[in-house]
């Protein structure tokens, strides 16, 4: 019951994922600013970073805001540079 719970719960949140907007990722990048001391905020803005890079190699043809696929592997580097970082400040090694 419990992994059926599970199940149900990350089906909910990919759907909810891929019916995001261009702009409310922005929006939501803008919220979680990179630079903050905060490891836990540092790790949401990664978050974000991936979920924008994820989105761009969905629908990177139609919008010309969105980056293209030569820089995703940027910014898929630098979310896992800034997720690393936090985890290690979170356990005390940084």
């Amino acid at each position: 019951m419990v992994l059926m719970g599970y199940f149900w719960q990350r089906q909910a949140y990919l759907h909810r994922r891929n019916r995001r907007t261009w702009e409310s990722l922005t929006a939501q990048s803008q919220r979680y600013p990179g630079n903050s001391g905060s490891p836990w905020v540092r790790l949401q803005s990664a978050r974000v970073a991936m979920e924008m890079a994820d989105y761009a190699e969905r629908n990177g043809d139609s919008d010309s805001e969105i980056p293209g696929r030569t820089q995703l592997a940027d910014i898929r580097r630098n979310a896992m540079e800034m997720r690393m970082a936090s985890f290690k400040a979170m356990l005390g090694r940084a």
